[in-house]
């Protein structure tokens, strides 16, 4: 009996996927049914991934260089899921702030360090690895700065004894450095002065100095390095200058000094010995002496000079720079005159009062003035017309003109000086045109071959005068005071208008060096002496170390100061 299809029982599933013709083997059917899902398993993971948003980075392009160094950029993604990321490369010169992180978790600092680069520009990229795949992006530095070559020691000090300083530049890149070196001031040399210097390598400069022309005074200047013609770095270099052409030194204290206008020399006594200078040229010629003296005087014609020494004078012939002959006194010499009748007048060193002694030259004898006495220690100068003395009691009781165109010295004159102001020490100095005399404890008297308009008295100075010259020719006035407090001179002169009615400039006066290496100052001269040359274009003036240094040893100088 045959039985319709309807009633025969339905076929059994024996796959997923539907199959009519299957082996029923067990273990087949196993095999076959892993198979189809680890094929459905890798194709739907690989669908999975390809869908996976791009990690993408907020600058396409870094730029760097010397003056910004640091930027920053971000990485984000549109996918649901966590991203992360990881720099997997960067040059050696980049430093990131993160090496790792999720996309979207906030910004990522990077920093070159140029200090050991050369300038140039370098070109190089950051690869960085994210789930999505590797990501690069360009960077490019600019190095215009750096310390890759340096100048040592990284500041200079050029004592005021020194000629030059070595230096060493140094390469610490690992490429070859093309460089120069530029000074601030053409009396600096560098040399080399430029160069290529290898990867690693050093080499010694030497830096020299030009001091000619240079004041006395410290100088702050710099050198510029520079590498492939880029301003690198500069180096601060101070100078310490001592100018040896404003101040002439010599040995031996000054004891005296008058000026010869007639041939423009200096005349100075020192201990046992008497100076023709001539400081424009700093050319000199001298007299050993065979004692010790204080005080010399200067005929008006400048061809002779008279030195007193205990109880007797000596003249020395100034231009053959020879002492000719000698005169026995009756006393003592304090101040000594020289006058162009050949006679020598000397003011007795003696504690009482006695007259001013007039010895004549051409046959040695000895004479007393006529009429007042003078106290000892009293100071007299010639007047410019060479016929009268005039002079100065210490004491500040009174002045004295001498009238010598006979020969022995005789009284004209005398007035009161001002009670209220004391005389320090008697000295005294002319206008050049015989109008004025000037006492050192300031006052200013004028004076005329009139008796009744002679020594009146017609201002005082600013102070105490140490010394003071005035020039016709200049119309100048200049002079030195006297601290009064520490019984020491000042360290400047004061330039006044021939009439005193302008004070037009006060000029320091030149310094000593005093120290050693590496603790040297410049310390202010005291001016001792003062006078202009003969045309009043130059100031001669003969200075000191101040007291405080003598510990140092003694030191006197000239200076030279320019008359505007």
């Amino acid at each position: 009996m045959q039985h319709s299809d309807l009633t025969k029982p339905a076929p059994r599933p024996e796959h997923i996927c539907g199959s009519k013709n299957v082996n029923r083997n067990p273990y087949g059917i196993f095999l076959v049914s892993a198979f189809f899902f680890m094929f459905v398993f890798i194709i739907g993971c690989q669908d999975d991934r390809i869908q996976f948003p791009n990690v993408k980075s907020s600058q396409s392009e870094i730029h760097l260089s010397s003056e910004f160094p640091t930027d920053v950029f971000s990485l984000s993604s549109a996918s649901t899921i966590p991203m992360q990321w990881s720099i997997i490369s960067k040059p050696e010169w980049l430093e990131a702030l993160r090496m790792s992180g999720y996309a979207g978790d906030g910004p990522i600092a990077v920093t070159a360090h140029t200090s050991l680069l050369l300038p140039q520009v370098i070109t190089d990229k950051i690869v960085i690895r994210t789930t999505s795949g590797e990501l690069t992006i360009p960077i490019i530095l600019t190095v215009t700065s750096s310390l890759a070559v340096q100048i040592q020691p990284a500041q200079l000090l050029i004592e005021h004894t020194e000629s030059s300083k070595e230096l060493t530049i140094t390469n610490m890149s690992n490429q070859s450095a093309v460089w120069k070196i530029e000074t601030s001031a053409a009396y600096l040399s560098v040399s080399p002065a430029s160069g290529t210097l290898a990867a690693g390598a050093s080499s010694t400069l030497n830096l020299a100095v030009n001091r000619s022309g240079l004041e006395s005074k410290a100088y702050s200047e710099r050198l510029t390095l520079y590498v492939s013609d880029m301003k690198m770095s500069e180096t601060p270099v101070t100078l310490n200058n001592f100018n040896d052409d404003a101040l002439w030194q010599f040995d031996g204290v000054i004891a005296d000094a008058e000026y010869d206008r007639v041939g423009d020399n200096l005349i100075v006594l020192t201990d046992r010995r008497l100076y023709k200078l001539k400081p424009e040229t700093k050319s000199m010629s001298w007299v050993d002496l065979p004692y010790s003296a204080s005080n010399v005087s200067v005929s008006k014609d400048g061809k002779y000079a008279v030195i007193p020494y205990e109880r007797a004078i000596y003249k020395v012939d100034l231009e053959s720079m020879e002492a000719t002959s000698s005169y026995p006194l009756s006393y003592y010499a304090g101040d000594v005159v020289a006058a162009p009748n050949n006679w020598v007048y000397f003011y007795p060193f003696y504690y009482g009062w006695d007259s001013v002694r007039s010895v004549n030259l051409s046959d040695g004898t000895e004479h007393p003035s006529i009429g007042k006495r003078v106290t000892p220690f009293s100071r007299g100068k010639l007047h410019p017309s060479g016929e009268y003395i005039y002079s100065v009691d210490r004491g500040a009781i009174d002045l004295q003109k001498l009238d010598i165109r006979s020969g022995q010295a005789s009284l004209v004159n005398n007035s009161p000086m001002r009670e209220d102001v004391p005389v320090y020490k008697s000295d005294l100095w002319f206008a050049d045109d015989g109008s004025r005399m000037f006492i050192n404890n300031g006052d200013v008297y004028q004076l005329s071959s009139d008796m009744g308009s002679d020594m009146i008295y017609l201002r005082s100075m600013e102070g105490v005068i140490q010394t003071l010259d005035h020039s016709s020719n200049a119309n100048r006035v200049a002079a030195v005071y006297l601290n009064t407090y520490y019984q020491e001179p000042m360290t400047e002169v004061n330039i006044y208008s021939a009439d005193l009615s302008t004070k037009l400039e006060t000029k320091a006066l030149s310094s000593f060096l005093v120290g050693t290496t590496g603790n040297y100052q410049l310390v202010p001269s005291e001016g001792i002496h003062g006078f202009f040359n003969a045309a009043g274009t130059k100031l001669f003036v003969c200075v000191r170390l101040p007291s405080a240094y003598s510990y140092t040893g003694l030191k006197w100088a000239i200076a030279t100061i320019n008359v505007d």
